[in-house]
């Protein structure tokens, strides 16, 4: 099942209780709806106006199902995860919401509009290589090739190289503008090492460049999604609001399409009605 499709009903022997602040359990809101739920029910009570809900089509490893909640006008869960924090999504249902300035997104089904607020921010780690004189040029050079290569717990390394001709005034220019120095002379080309400089002063020589980049990860600040996806249709909106932090935050957008799909709530309540179940108002 994919996020882009509505998911097919089958109704299979449910008793449904009023809706009441509730809080339902880890049982989750599954997209297959073979079987149906207490928790689809519930939101099919919340939101009755509702012709779109949300649902869990398969979690990403490390993911995990939280709980739902649900009251009249609203039905929430949310995800947590060991690699972005606890409850990092909380997804709602709700009768309607105003995405404001938030800007227009492609579309994961016909009837859905989706607006965006928000995005990832990786900010890089700004350095810059300052060669100690032309023979320790080439190794520089190197050590930025292999640095461009890999990342700093999900932040990128933003890459300068120096010029060999006045190593002190490069390491005063460089720290004046807040970026982190790696220094290179001729012993350490010959040796494989180099000396790292923080922007605050901080130094530690004779370091080889796993070190360097593990001293980096632990001094930068952890990469954070502060967003929200509004999907807007006829008689409701469901809300992404994401608060998450940490290397994965690069990938959550896709990752959360994956995760969490929709299913025809509309569908879903006239079979309810048909049969005799109790939708709401």
């Amino acid at each position: 099942m994919r996020a882009g499709r509505l998911t097919s009903i089958a109704l299979a022997g449910l008793l449904l209780a009023g809706c009441s602040n509730e809080l339902i359990g880890r049982r989750h809101p599954d997209c297959d709806l073979t079987m149906l739920s207490n928790e689809i029910a519930m939101q099919a009570q919340a939101v009755p106006t509702a012709t779109v809900g949300p649902c869990i089509i398969d979690l990403e490893p490390g993911w995990e199902y939280e709980h739902q909640q649900a009251e009249s006008g609203l039905a929430r869960f949310w995800l947590s995860s060991d690699g972005m924090g606890e409850e990092f999504l909380e997804v709602r249902l709700q009768p309607a919401c105003d995405p404001g300035n938030a800007i227009r997104r492609p579309s994961p089904l016909p009837g859905v509009e989706a607006y965006l607020t928000g995005s990832p921010y990786i900010e890089p780690v700004r350095v810059t290589i300052v060669p100690g004189s032309p023979a320790a040029v080439d190794y520089a050079a190197s050590i930025g090739v292999r640095l461009s290569s890999e990342n700093a717990e999900g932040h990128p390394f933003d890459l300068a190289l120096a010029d060999a001709f006045d190593p002190p005034v490069a390491v005063a220019e460089a720290i004046r503008a807040g970026r982190t120095v790696i220094t290179i002379d001729e012993d350490d080309a010959a040796s494989g090492t180099m000396e790292l400089i923080f922007p605050d002063g901080e130094n530690e020589e004779g370091m080889t460049l796993s070190r360097v980049i593990d001293e980096i990860e632990d001094w930068v600040a952890e990469p954070v999604y502060r967003a929200d996806w509004y999907f807007v249709f006829d008689g409701g909106c469901i809300v992404w609001d994401f608060d998450a932090e940490g290397e994965m935050v690069a990938t959550v957008d896709d990752a959360a399409r994956r995760a969490v799909g929709f299913y025809d709530l509309a569908g879903l309540r006239q079979q309810m009605t048909e049969q005799g179940y109790y939708t709401g108002p």
